[in-house]
């Protein structure tokens, strides 16, 4: 098998310095140094760092949207729009904990492309992504009963994802914080879902 191609590492780089250092502190040399490349290396992939950094955009939300199909797919049975819901938030924990760069780097996108509206309008509006990934995930179930709609619950489920991967990038997780048994709250208060033990296996 293998490994990572000269493009992949520079977006790993770009992923690990955006959250810590901003896009706009952080230099082509900082990325080539940190993926232990030449600037030419970066020259040779990217035609520039707004490049770079809408194609990091682009890496963080493909390798997130994979894993929720994933999750969804091994889901048996598939369940209700709720219980897709509240895998979205399961798979933004899991991933905290699995991929935390990528997590980090996704929760200040938003931020940062509002900070480079020129790599904005070459990427697109993420959030509207992230809306329509999470509409996708609950188009072929009935709508969900109550006072609230189906788009209603995706975007209460949105705003507690975001909040919740942000919570370490923020400082706002302490050392010790389960960041699933935050997930599993924020399902049972927001999607009213039946509380799951803590530490048993998630769907």
């Amino acid at each position: 098998m293998s490994g990572p191609t000269t493009r992949e590492v520079l977006i790993g780089s770009a992923l690990r310095l955006f959250p810590g250092k901003g896009y706009e502190s952080t230099t082509v040399d900082d990325i080539a140094r940190s993926a232990g490349l030449t600037t030419g290396a970066i020259y040779a992939s990217f035609t520039s760092k707004e490049h770079l950094m809408a194609e990091a955009v682009a890496y963080a939300e493909d390798v997130f949207e994979a894993a929720a199909l994933n999750a969804l797919q091994r889901a048996q049975p598939r369940g209700s729009a709720r219980d897709r819901l509240a895998l979205y938030l399961r798979v933004t924990a899991s991933l905290m904990e699995s991929a935390a760069s990528i997590m980090a780097f996704r929760s200040i996108v938003g931020i940062e492309l509002s900070r480079q509206p020129q790599i904005a309008k070459t990427y697109g509006d993420i959030f509207a992504r992230r809306r329509e990934f999470c509409l996708s995930l609950v188009e072929d179930v009935s709508p969900v009963a109550g006072a609230l709609s189906r788009e209603d619950l995706v975007d209460v489920t949105l705003l507690a994802a975001e909040g919740l991967a942000a919570l370490p990038v923020a400082g706002l997780a302490r050392p010790n914080t389960s960041i699933p048994a935050v997930a599993e709250v924020l399902e049972h208060l927001l999607l009213a879902t039946a509380p799951r033990a803590l530490g048993a296996p998630s769907s």
